[in-house]
């Protein structure tokens, strides 16, 4: 079983997913098609983890 990660882990890494999330819809804008669908499918990958990091961050707050 994985321990539970401290609440300000879950804070940082749901930061730095979500600036890479933005870094990537920047990206985007210029990159060709090919180059697109490489950055939406790992684009995908970090919104899943963001998703991922806000359950556990609301797990954590409704076991206070």
């Amino acid at each position: 079983m994985n321990p539970r990660p401290e609440p300000d882990k879950l804070l940082h890494d749901l930061e730095s997913k979500c600036a890479s999330l933005k870094s990537g819809v920047r990206l985007l804008r210029e990159c060709p098609p090919a180059e697109k669908r490489e950055m939406l499918a790992l684009m995908n990958e970090a919104a899943q983890d963001v998703l991922r990091y806000l359950s556990e961050f609301k797990n954590q707050i409704d076991a206070e």
